[in-house]
């Protein structure tokens, strides 16, 4: 009887072992490795997407980690922002400067550049406005390319 435990309690961490590895190595959502980014939108949600630039010299700005901030509205001609970096919807610009947000909720957003010692809404230099996104279900927004100046990102 002792001999029958002894597998059951072996084969127990056998299988508890191989979920460990299984979920280390396949069940994140991180797919940095993939060879081809797929975006899928999801009841309710919407995806963003555009590339993001220097202004002085054309360069995809990569590794930039960006937000989507609810634009609450405006107060005396000034506009009202809530970012909580936690539950926001955020991403991280690749190499090309390419930008995804996925499953974004319905509402009105602003694009954030954050870091916990600085953050800047990211503001159209035709209009010297911010671009504010005005998220649907089921919707994807191409939203082209933003530029930042470099100062800002230093």
């Amino acid at each position: 009887m002792k001999f029958y435990k002894l597998i059951l309690f072996m084969s127990l961490i056998f299988v508890l072992m191989a979920l460990f590895i299984i979920q280390k190595n396949h069940g994140s959502n991180n797919y940095k490795h993939a060879s081809k980014q797929v975006s899928v939108l999801t009841p309710y949600s919407s995806i963003i997407k555009g590339i993001l630039k220097a202004d002085h010299n054309n360069r995809p700005l990569s590794g930039v980690e960006l937000y989507l901030a609810r634009h609450i509205g405006t107060e005396k001609d000034a506009p009202i922002y809530g970012l909580d970096p936690g539950s926001a919807p955020h991403t991280i610009t690749e190499d090309d400067g390419s930008f995804v947000f996925v499953d974004v909720p319905e509402g009105r957003y602003v694009i954030v550049i954050w870091n916990p010692f600085n953050s800047f809404v990211i503001i159209d230099q035709n209009s010297g406005k911010e671009i504010v996104i005005e998220a649907k279900s089921n919707k994807i927004y191409d939203i082209g390319v933003l530029f930042v100046p470099q100062f800002l990102m230093r």
